[in-house]
């Protein structure tokens, strides 16, 4: 015969199987009886002191949220934040004594460290592959017509108004007296089973605005933080020595809007104290759209003599073309910097820091496109919508905007369905084999889809930046009415005469791959803008030329340069020639320009392998004599910017910038970004790369690049 007994779980339901144990003698009938009736009244009482129990936590949380809500709950919407202003001043002995109760005991061992561990690890993201897709799910194949159809903007900015919005859950460790310094934003608080506790010493407390983050089948992959402050700097640097952080994601500038959004809390140069830890920068790598820091953290183990031992080394990576609340001009940056992120080699494997300025916004943003990334690559569906409410039930707010969330899905849209976008150099000619390849289903080349989903992604340029181009003083100077430059990318001329605001020039700038203002590409002067032409070579600090329309094209009166050993003269300007000389295609024209009796010496680089008539260069390889030219020239003067003209400023001009993008990231990263560099400087002249032909012919150069290094490179396997 066996006893059965029932045990009390820790979430307070009774457990589903009996445990059983044995009885060593039978017991007479009337003994069961009365054994049972005891039983079943000891069961009923315990039922009912379980449920008394569970009524007044209940009530008791419920008072002291409502007791929270009082205190900091706005009555407006709750994703509109207030910094905090007050002067507060914190006694810190409360402070220590109330982390140090609250935690004393609660640790996990992490290397050479121990850190407070959360109250719950709780998983709100589902980490197991399922063969039923969710209904908000979309599959990989599908996303391309998804995310562009003409319906999915309504159904994106319908999907976040449904999202849980404001604070949902206990945050009383971030409202405690003591902590409220250390929160940036009113209503930006970590909840309290989600936040990252800090070990307590004499001066510290435990708590710091930051929330554990889980990943796509990696729990904790992620810390949310808020930019940090003077209050929580040094909090800062403890969180990524005790957690063993080797990356930090940084997604703010230190001010906006003329509005601090975080301190600046690493050394420029060489070294800086921050109590215990001392921060050394190894290095800093610029980028058109963001900066790369090597930095290094040692803690003191001497507190007195600041004696430093093991260092460590860690990234950090700063994006900084993101405004607070909005989202970037263009997706590819994202994606170029996170893929910078993702595939860069650390010691360290803690989770990576993420922060902008509130924690929440572009930090969300961020993180998500992390977690759909590989979601996609486990699954083969992407759930935007799953993703983003179980982010929000990590940290209040996750993806802060309607416009951040339909931002998102074009972000992941760039990153699984541009097959060029940051493909192994190595892989590259296998690639290109097979995007020329014809599809019999879809009756063309895989190429052609490529051009034409790329061309479908680009943005259109608002009508209202081209309000400067198409006023009446100034139709005069394009040479023709639908290539205009975007006001925001224009290189404006210093007013003259008795005008106050800058002079307009038909050109704009492109980024280069480490550089965000490295071309300007402009129309071939017309007669009344040669001296314009010249103003900007001079107020731009250009020193390298490059044409790539042949002179036959241009009227007589349309040639800018003396061709002889007469100078000209443009306003304050003297052109004078030096040098000419013809090479391998190209016929480099050296001059000097003085002004103000300074001289500055002037190339011209002419590309005479474009034939008038053809849509396109003779060949690949003239194509890398010309970039071979520029590169050596401008590495003589200086690595301004190169100021690139053929006749409308876009098609021959776009193709040869794309190709120096492409190959100087190339060189860098050992990548091929064809689709990419395409897509980003499109956004600041809609007609470069018109047409598939021109796309190819990127391709055949790249290609012709590789073959002719491969003897002395890893660029092929």
């Amino acid at each position: 015969m066996m006893r059965t007994n029932s045990t009390c779980l820790p979430n307070h339901t009774w457990s589903s199987e009996p445990i059983c144990t044995p009885l060593s003698q039978p017991t007479p009938n009337g003994a069961i009886i009365v054994g049972s009736a005891a039983v079943g009244v000891a069961v009923i009482a315990i039922v009912i002191a379980v449920l008394l129990f569970l009524h007044r936590r209940k009530l008791r949380q419920s008072k002291t949220k409502t007791r929270y809500e009082k205190a900091d709950e706005p009555k407006e919407e709750l994703n509109v934040y207030a910094e905090y202003s007050e002067t507060h001043n914190t006694d810190r002995k409360k402070v220590e004594d109330s982390a140090e109760c609250a935690h004393a005991s609660n640790t996990i061992a992490v290397g050479k460290d121990e850190y407070a561990a959360n109250p719950s690890d709780q998983s709100y993201y589902s980490f197991k592959s399922s063969n039923t897709m969710p209904v908000t799910a979309i599959k990989v194949d599908d996303l391309y017509d998804v995310v562009l159809g003409s319906e999915h903007g309504v159904t994106m900015k319908k999907q976040f108004q449904d999202f849980p919005k404001g604070l949902k859950d206990d945050y009383s460790a971030a409202i405690q007296i003591q902590n409220k310094p250390k929160n940036r934003y009113k209503h930006i608080y970590p909840y309290d089973d989600t936040r990252v506790i800090l070990p307590t010493d004499e001066r510290h407390s435990d708590y710091i605005n930051a929330s554990f983050i889980h990943g796509y089948n990696k729990t904790r992959a992620f810390i949310a933080s808020q930019g940090p402050t003077d209050e929580m700097l040094v909090d800062f640097w403890r969180m990524a020595w005790h957690l063993g952080c080797g990356k930090i994601v940084m997604l703010t500038n230190l001010e906006e809007e003329k509005k601090m959004k975080c301190v600046q809390y690493w050394p420029d140069d060489e070294c800086k104290e921050y109590e215990d830890f001392l921060i050394t920068n190894r290095g800093t790598e610029y980028f058109s759209d963001f900066i790369i820091r090597k930095l290094s953290i040692q803690k003191s183990f001497f507190k007195s003599f600041h004696t430093y031992g093991e260092e460590r080394k860690l990234i950090h990576f700063h994006f900084t073309a993101w405004q607070d609340k909005s989202v970037p001009t263009y997706a590819s940056s994202l994606v170029h910097f996170r893929h910078k992120v993702e595939t860069a080699i650390v010691k360290e494997n803690g989770p990576v820091i993420v922060h902008c300025s509130t924690g929440v916004g572009r930090t969300g943003t961020f993180i998500a496109l992390n977690v759909l990334s590989e979601q996609a690559a486990t699954e083969g569906y992407v759930d935007p919508v799953g993703c983003v409410s179980n982010l929000r039930k990590q940290r209040v707010d996750m993806v802060q905007t309607a416009e951040q969330y339909i931002f998102l899905h074009l972000a992941l849209l760039e990153t699984l369905m541009l097959s060029t976008s940051a493909l192994p150099s190595s892989r590259f000619l296998e690639a290109y084999d097979e995007l020329l390849a014809f599809d019999k289903t879809q009756r063309t080349r895989e190429i052609d889809v490529e051009f034409s989903r790329m061309k479908k992604m680009s943005p259109v340029i608002d009508e209202c930046q081209y309000v400067s181009a198409k006023e009446l003083r100034n139709r005069n100077k394009n040479r023709y009415s639908n290539i205009l430059p975007a006001a925001e990318q224009m290189p404006y001329l210093t007013p003259s005469g008795k005008r106050s605001e800058p002079e307009y020039v038909n050109a704009v700038f492109l980024p280069g791959y480490k550089k965000k203002g490295a071309f300007i590409v402009t129309q071939t002067p017309l007669e009344v803008t040669k001296t314009d032409f010249w103003r900007l070579v001079v107020e731009h600090d250009v020193h390298t030329i490059v044409m790539m329309n042949n002179k036959s094209e241009m009227k007589e009166d349309e040639v800018y340069w003396p061709e002889n050993e007469d100078s000209e003269k443009y306003e304050n300007m003297t052109i004078t020639k030096t040098g000419q000389v013809r090479e391998k295609g190209l016929r480099k024209i050296t001059f000097d320009l003085i002004r103000f009796g300074q001289t500055r010496k002037i190339q011209q680089i002419q590309f005479e392998g474009w034939p008038d008539v053809s849509a396109l260069p003779s060949s690949p390889k003239d194509v890398l004599n010309l970039y071979d030219a520029v590169q050596y020239w401008q590495h003589q003067s200086g690595n301004n910017p190169v100021l690139v003209h053929c006749m409308n400023g876009a098609d021959r001009s776009g193709l040869f910038c794309v190709a120096s993008a492409v190959l100087e990231r190339l060189k860098i990263e050992q990548d091929v970004a064809i689709s990419q560099v395409i897509k980003e400087m499109r956004n600041y002249r809609e007609q470069i790369i018109p047409s598939v032909d021109q796309f190819q012919f990127v391709h055949e150069v790249v290609k012709e690049y590789i073959l002719l290094n491969e003897t002395y490179s890893n660029f092929t396997n």
